[in-house]
């Protein structure tokens, strides 16, 4: 089981990093060819270049996308890991990995703004890109402090809840993920999903739970 909880982990992480990676690889080609399409001359055509202009923001986002989705597959693998040691580790190593991933991505996509538009709007750039790059930090530290505060909260309820009756648990299961959706976070949703299904289970919590029904028998 440990060997399999390891390999699932790193599994999942490596294939989403990856499959960003290669997408980001395409995007920034496409950036190439717009940036060529546009200094030629010879195709200067406005609806080929809105078109790569638009295919190039749009990969870029679902890039920024997927280096987010890890969050689910590592959600799936949690309840394998048995020692709290190495969920702390993995945990530790995998949002370094992310917040660098994040940031190198929202550098980029910047740099790639600045690309694109500074043969049109070179004086307006500059205040354009010192909101732009503000706002993109802003964005991902703000998305980063409240993901987890909300994944800690609902983790730490949905516990709690393994100890109380089923008709209960699936009522307020309801409530929390309404209260998710209407915050927007999606992956909050989709992690609560998967704790709840799975924490009476959870390897790591399995004392606990044990040790309470035992003094419940008692």
């Amino acid at each position: 089981m440990g060997f399999l909880s390891h390999f699932s982990f790193f599994l999942s992480f490596f294939l989403s990093f990856f499959l960003s990676f290669f997408l980001y690889i395409f995007c920034l080609k496409q950036c190439i060819d717009s940036y060529i399409y546009i200094y030629s001359g010879q195709y200067f055509n406005t609806k080929q270049i809105l078109f790569f202009f638009s295919l190039s923001l749009s990969l870029i986002a679902l890039c920024i996308k997927l280096s987010l989705s890890p969050f689910v597959f590592l959600s799936f693998a949690l309840w394998s890991i048995e020692p709290l040691t190495d969920l702390i580790l993995y945990l530790l190593i995998y949002l370094s990995i992310y917040l660098s991933l994040s940031l190198s991505l929202s550098l980029s996509l910047s740099l790639y703004l600045i690309f694109i538009f500074f043969y049109f709007f070179i004086f307006f750039f500059i205040i354009f890109f010192i909101s732009f790059f503000f706002l993109i930090f802003f964005i991902y530290f703000f998305f980063f402090f409240f993901f987890f505060f909300f994944f800690f909260f609902f983790f730490f309820f949905f516990f709690f809840l393994s100890f109380v009756k089923s008709s209960k648990i699936f009522l307020l299961k309801i409530c929390f993920i309404m209260v998710a959706i209407c915050f927007g976070s999606l992956r909050v949703v989709s992690l609560c999903f998967v704790f709840s299904e799975r924490i009476p289970h959870f390897l790591l919590f399995r004392p606990l739970c044990e040790r309470h029904k035992n003094r419940n028998k008692s």
